[in-house]
């Protein structure tokens, strides 16, 4: 994929700010929210490493890219392209690079299930979904296989993610991908962030 113009982060996530401090990128903060065509990935099942390495237990995931029309929220971070140490940036963010955020294992709380609902609930819901001739083909096809009819997990989850419950952001990695020219007033003149702490600072892009 080609280069973006720049990141946005999603507010909510001091570990990825911190790197971005520590590593003194020029950003700027939003102050207000935003409208605009981007990129982002949607991650596959985590797969996580049997040992850890230095403290940290690494992670692997496939990514899909998404693009779209997205709204992202006042508190975004925006980290331009037009630095010099950009390509730390990208070292950072993007999930297949070796040194990635994401592969170090710190954004590995992305992948949970923060809130489930109750088997009644459910069922209420799968009698309403099952109306739709094309979710009921779909449920009758998904029997088809033994394993899935076998596993009650998988069941649950196959009507879970088509109800209104379902977090539909989970697995989406907090960091959008701008391809196009930012917006008029986004220019940055140094880190938006405080200085990081001892904590973070160090000679590889994920520590």
């Amino acid at each position: 994929m080609p280069r973006p113009r720049g990141y946005l982060v999603m507010p909510g996530w001091p570990e990825i700010e911190a790197r971005v401090a520590a590593h003194g990128l020029r950003c700027r903060r939003l102050t207000e929210p935003v409208e605009i065509d981007l990129e982002r990935y949607r991650l596959g099942t985590p797969r996580f490493a049997e040992r850890t390495f230095q403290g940290l237990t690494r992670v692997e995931a496939a990514a899909t890219v998404e693009r779209g029309r997205f709204r992202l929220p006042a508190g975004a971070l925006w980290v331009p392209a037009d630095q010099p140490d950009f390509e730390v940036a990208v070292q950072l963010f993007e999930p297949d690079a070796p040194d990635s955020l994401l592969r170090w294992g710190l954004l590995s709380r992305l992948f949970e299930q923060k809130e489930w609902i109750g088997g009644a609930t459910l069922e209420d819901e799968a009698q309403r979904l099952l109306g739709d001739p094309a979710v009921a083909a779909a449920w009758e096809e998904a029997l088809r296989n033994p394993e899935f009819a076998a596993s009650r997990e998988r069941r649950y989850l196959w009507w879970y993610q088509r109800t209104p419950y379902y977090d539909r952001e989970r697995d989406v990695l907090p960091v959008y991908r701008l391809p196009g020219p930012p917006p008029a007033g986004w220019e940055t003149t140094g880190s938006c962030l405080p200085a990081p702490s001892p904590a973070v600072t160090g000679a590889s892009t994920s520590s």
